[in-house]
């Protein structure tokens, strides 16, 4: 039987009992020891339910983590602002960390945890959860088979719906970026890591346009009061009217649990939300200043264009239009139905089915499963999906986000390689934004510069890259053939047999991955005594001595 990792949570709002609920159907791979939360009520809903003894709960994350490494795993799913802190406390502490999108909403900050993971040699998964869900996986399997040839351009949108923004970014914990931060940060950052994801290459320049236009006072309709419950004129008929939304429908335990911080709310307690929390105000009476609608342009390596758009007003959904140099790809997240793929030498349109990372044909599911599983499957050593990214990668992908937002602002086109400079010049040490600025001009989260024995990259190779990769700028060419091959089933990459029976490696990049340089070194004797054993087998006389 496995042995469960650990966890700790810190944070125990409505994404980390997301998380917390499926570890909870895995007690075998987890067990949560320990919370910090100032919420009482959810404090002590991880304690019910987890077991969680009452002198490892904590209002604090502090507290918890002055009791030093107590556990394997840490979730960090605080607001936004709050992320830093624990985050690099507990790396300091030798945690694995599954921390909340976004990293930071400070550039920095977010590069200093990077940093600060390769340095202690843990292991930082972001919540990027669409890189899990059956959607996605399908589609990045349908790319990497070659099924779409080069990919030339995206165009992607997320419709967060009506009434989602009038939730969570307009009366909600995210609607004034001075309290959590900017909308396509908070919101997107998944979006544009999932585009990098699909690209497989760097993100070069980026441009963007937007705005906050519907959800403000002078939209208001005349004689609407602060609050919905005080009786507006409009009440009737407006979508956002809160006493419909959050009191009357008694269904919606998202917006009355969000609204109350209680995890099974009264309606005296939705009642009393309404009259004195934001949740009750007029959406055009808030205080949020996050934009309605924006559209980012990004030029990636290799001359691949595409395009992002998000905006509030439609019923919502994820909708994505693929175009390659063999077919292109429509596909509607939302629909959970088969994305449609057309090929340009067939002239024919072909409906996919979703699957999931192991392969078993999906109508359900998503994100959150997908990366509560895979996270086990990585820390344990045994992960061969393509979903997990590393720190250093997601880290990249939030500068663009945060490069995109300096466009919308500045109506400039950004040059990612000079933002990312600016960014670490802003780093607190010299030595420290030298080391930071190391990594990102050579792409080397996980290598050490000390290091060159253990990466060469070609790319000057007409093969360059070999396997299909979201990370061309950290591809090792060292093992150019995988020493790992002769271990059979046992090598521990992402490998399938064929029907005659050859080993296929076309899906692994195992090997070339810097940080597995040592791993492949490691199991050198392994592969020796693997290789005796083949030559014994066809050659029983062979001497022992090699002679």
């Amino acid at each position: 039987m496995n042995t469960p990792l650990k966890v700790i949570i810190i944070g125990a709002g409505a994404r980390s009992e997301a998380y917390t609920e499926l570890m909870l159907r895995m007690p075998d791979k987890y067990k949560i020891i320990a919370v910090a939360e100032p919420i009482d009520s959810r404090r002590e809903n991880v304690r019910v339910k987890h077991g969680v003894s009452d002198d490892l709960c904590f209002t604090d994350w502090k507290p918890l983590l002055d009791l030093g490494k107590i556990a394997d795993l840490a979730v960090i799913a605080t607001m936004d602002q709050q992320h830093f802190e624990p985050a690099m406390k507990a790396i300091s502490l030798g945690y694995d960390l599954l921390l909340e999108k976004p990293v930071s909403p400070d550039p920095a900050e977010c590069l200093q945890i990077a940093r600060h993971a390769e340095e202690m040699g843990v292991r930082v998964v972001v919540c990027h959860v669409l890189r899990y869900t059956p959607f996605f996986v399908t589609i990045k399997k349908l790319i990497d088979d070659g099924r779409l040839g080069d990919i030339v351009s995206i165009n992607h949108e997320e419709c967060v719906g009506n009434v989602h923004q009038s939730h969570s970014f307009v009366r909600g914990n995210w609607g004034n970026s001075g309290r959590s931060s900017f909308m396509l940060l908070q919101k997107s950052c998944h979006d544009i890591d999932i585009l990098q994801w699909l690209v497989g290459r760097r993100c070069l320049k980026v441009q963007s346009f937007g705005s906050l236009t519907h959800f403000t006072e002078k939209n208001a309709p005349e004689g609407a009061p602060e609050r919905c419950i005080d009786g507006c004129p409009a009440g009737d008929t407006c979508p956002y009217n809160a006493v419909k939304l959050y009191l009357d429908d008694k269904r919606n335990s998202w917006f009355r649990t969000a609204c109350t911080r209680e995890t099974d709310p009264t309606d005296e307690m939705v009642e009393n939300s309404l009259r004195t929390t934001e949740y009750g105000k007029c959406v055009y009476h808030c205080d949020n200043d996050v934009v309605d609608h924006q559209t980012v342009n990004m030029l990636f390596e290799g001359g691949v264009t595409v395009t992002f758009t998000m905006n509030a007003f439609n019923k919502g959904g994820r909708f994505i239009h693929i175009m390659g140099t063999k077919g292109e790809l429509h596909g509607a997240m939302e629909g959970r139905g088969p994305v449609s793929l057309y090929d340009f030498e067939t002239k024919t349109t072909t409906q996919i089915p979703l699957m999931d990372e192991t392969g078993r044909v999906s109508g359900h599911g998503g994100g959150d499963e997908g990366i509560v599983t895979a996270l086990y499957e990585y820390l344990t050593g045994v992960y061969k999906g393509c979903s997990i990214s590393d720190i250093g990668v997601s880290v990249d992908n939030h500068l663009t986000v945060f490069a995109a937002e300096q466009s919308r602002l500045t109506g400039q086109t950004i040059d990612m390689d000079e933002y990312e400079q600016s960014v670490t010049a802003t780093l607190p040490a010299w030595k420290y934004r030298q080391g930071v600025t190391d990594a990102l001009s050579a792409r080397k989260y996980n290598r050490s510069p000390e290091r060159h024995y253990a990466y060469f990259c070609n790319k000057e190779c007409e093969y360059f890259p070999c396997h299909p990769t979201d990370g061309r700028e950290d591809f090792n060419c060292l093992f150019c053939y995988c020493p790992l091959y002769p271990l059979g089933k046992d090598c521990g990459g992402n490998f399938r047999y064929l029907p005659d029976g050859r080993k296929d490696c076309s899906g692994c990049v195992f090997p070339h991955r810097p940080e597995n340089y040592d791993a492949v070194v490691g199991r050198y004797s392994e592969i020796m005594d693997a290789i005796n054993k083949n030559e014994e087998a066809h050659d029983p006389n062979m001497p022992k001595d090699g002679k």
